[in-house]
């Protein structure tokens, strides 16, 4: 977790911890883009449902005895207490103030807080939106909070965002793709740069790490032929759309995991190739050490003299990283901002 998020969520949960707001034992309480904090243990007591798409905020909401579910359609009822962690993408947002609202009882309450950079200051604006006038609000940490008792709202523009925010055609309808994953509307130029320098092949296992929405290995099942592919991602609704375009293809013979691939053990084994144009940002700042774990990941999914085909920055230093696993290293192309490698185990 970066320090933008923890400081959003210590402004969410800040004017519960002061005793401005109370969250009584016996409440039903829903937190969309739910992370583990301490004001969320302070509310063990009251009735959870907990919603979290990126896995390895599911691991830490399970490491400390919370479950949460991915699919925010499997989400029902009603609740006296809606919390968001709002996240940068719009259409998301929208869809969760929306999912929010339309979960909540008459009368319950709702309490959005996001990064003053990344949607804050819009918060009262898009409540607004929805019919929400009457509106009260912190501002700590660089981020605010914002919170309103509900009776009613415009159920018209609920059903509005709610249509936005699932799964739509891109680039055409070339693919299908979700509001809110990595590069989400568009072709990623480091991915397609990749697509253009990796081989012809026949081989049985292919995984393509950090998969998306599927744009990658997708194009690239029609040059490796491969008895299975293997998509991996850690963000659940990249994972459903890479289904309907990994079909939409002609390649049904896949396997798709729900997984961290920067945790200790890769979730495949054994793998021929391996495909990959690893995320270097996590929240606001770059972290190379991202695309190190995806290197080490890969070296020990590789089966022996595997092949890893990976792209990235031309500014990000994985050269060391590739050299202190692998056999050979090749840099195959730079240009267009970007480094093209091919390493053999």
């Amino acid at each position: 977790m970066t320090n933008d998020v923890q400081s959003v969520l210590d402004t969410l949960f800040y004017p519960f911890q002061s005793g401005i707001l109370a969250c009584p034992p016996e409440s039903r309480v829903l937190f969309l883009n739910a992370h583990m904090h301490e004001g969320l243990q302070a509310m063990a007591e009251a009735q959870l449902t907990l919603h979290q798409y990126f896995m390895p905020e599911a691991v830490k909401l399970k490491q400390n005895r919370f479950s949460s579910v991915p699919d925010i359609d499997d989400i029902e009822g009603e609740f006296d207490l809606v919390l968001i962690l709002l996240p940068k993408n719009l259409v998301e947002a929208m869809g969760f103030i929306a999912k929010g609202l339309q979960c909540l009882k008459p009368g319950g309450m709702i309490c959005v807080a996001g990064g003053n950079k990344t949607g804050g200051n819009r918060i009262a604006k898009h409540l607004q939106e929805f019919g929400i006038e009457d509106t009260q609000n912190e501002t700590k940490n660089r981020a605010r909070v914002v919170w309103a008792n509900v009776d009613t709202y415009n159920e018209t523009a609920v059903k509005r965002e709610l249509g936005l925010y699932k799964p739509r055609n891109i680039i055409g309808g070339a693919f299908v793709s979700y509001p809110g994953i990595y590069g989400w509307d568009k072709i990623d130029k480091g991915s397609s740069l990749l697509l253009n320098h990796i081989s012809a092949a026949e081989v049985k296992n292919v995984a393509d790490f950090g998969c998306g929405y599927g744009y990658l290995c997708a194009d690239a099942s029609e040059k490796i032929r491969a008895d299975m592919w293997h998509c991996i991602d850690a963000d659940w609704r990249a994972l459903e759309v890479a289904k309907t375009n990994m079909h939409a293809y002609g390649n049904d013979n896949c396997r798709y995991y729900w997984s961290d691939i920067t945790a200790d053990e890769p979730p495949v084994q054994g793998m021929d190739i391996i495909l990959m144009n690893p995320p270097f940002h996590e929240g606001q700042k770059g972290d190379p050490e991202i695309g190190n774990a995806f290197i080490r990941s890969a070296f020990k999914a590789l089966n022996k003299k595997g092949e890893l085909w990976m792209v990235a920055n031309n500014h990000l230093p994985y050269e060391r990283g590739l050299n202190e696993h692998f056999s050979s290293v090749e840099k195959l192309a730079e240009e267009q901002g970007f480094k093209v490698y091919k390493a053999v185990k």
